[in-house]
């Protein structure tokens, strides 16, 4: 990875303004810019394949937060050049390129901007959470109905990309500083129930975790029901959040658990 030189990096990145009206030149030269920044050193060779067969370049984040920058100032007062640009980024299967791209979607037609989240399925974790923080942001300026109302259409959904999209959605609603949102989370989820192919997923349990430190006694509630209710499956989950919970409400899923 090559020195990171300020001056050059401003002076790279403001290039790219001059790109804006020539989407395809553009992503050539976010390309050029991603590989040229790229650490050599982490691994043997230039790129780390991940999920979706795409690989990731490990590019600083001052560069990225530089050429973020750069395209969504350029982007801000045209939302058909942000979508345009935001499609030729998604389509470079490299990590970088497409969170450079979600963030350039965020300045493109509110009801574009979501439709195309959906068509995105990916299941690169990272892209994902950048995703579901631009799809929660659109949808909480609808109303809580709106919101809850989709969610569970994605959590019913038989792609797993969706789902997935789903659960970072409710982490980024539960994480909300300026809206008390863990209500809503924990009635979509009561809503939707307990399916097996829920429950499976990675992400659920990530937001289980993060549930238990905002709202202990709701999250044991929650979890409790599905007990009661005969999902067995569950039963490995609440046992590895156990230790997460006080002493109260750890009791009471211990009784359950043995029952």
């Amino acid at each position: 990875m090559p020195a990171i030189r300020p001056d050059r990096l401003k002076r790279e990145a403001e290039e790219l303004q001059d790109l804006i009206d020539r989407p395809a030149a553009l992503r050539w030269r976010v390309v050029e810019l991603l590989e040229f920044y790229a650490d050599r050193t982490r691994r043997y060779g230039m790129t780390e394949r991940i999920a979706d067969a795409t690989v990731r370049f490990r590019v600083p984040n001052p560069v990225m937060q530089a050429l973020k920058s750069a395209l969504v100032s350029s982007t801000k007062q045209n939302p058909d050049d942000s979508l345009a640009i935001a499609q030729e980024l998604w389509s470079v299967e490299v990590q970088e390129a497409r969170l450079l791209a979600t963030s350039v979607l965020a300045n493109a037609q509110p009801e574009e901007i979501l439709e195309t989240i959906v068509k995105w399925r990916t299941r690169d974790s990272d892209v994902l959470i950048s995703l579901a923080n631009l799809a929660y942001d659109g949808l909480k300026l609808q109303g809580e109905e709106t919101l809850r109302d989709q969610l569970e259409k994605w959590l019913n959904s038989r792609s797993d990309p969706i789902q997935r999209l789903a659960i970072f959605v409710l982490k980024a609603a539960a994480s909300d500083s300026e809206r008390d949102q863990v209500h809503l989370v924990f009635e979509t989820l009561s809503n939707v129930g307990f399916r097996k192919g829920l429950i499976s997923r990675k992400g659920y349990y990530e937001l289980l975790e993060f549930l238990v430190e905002k709202n202990p006694a709701e999250t044991a509630g929650y979890l409790l029901l599905g007990l009661k209710r005969g999902r067995t499956n569950l039963k490995t989950l609440a046992r590895g959040l156990l230790p997460n919970f006080p002493r109260h409400q750890r009791e009471r899923i211990e009784h359950e658990l043995s029952r």
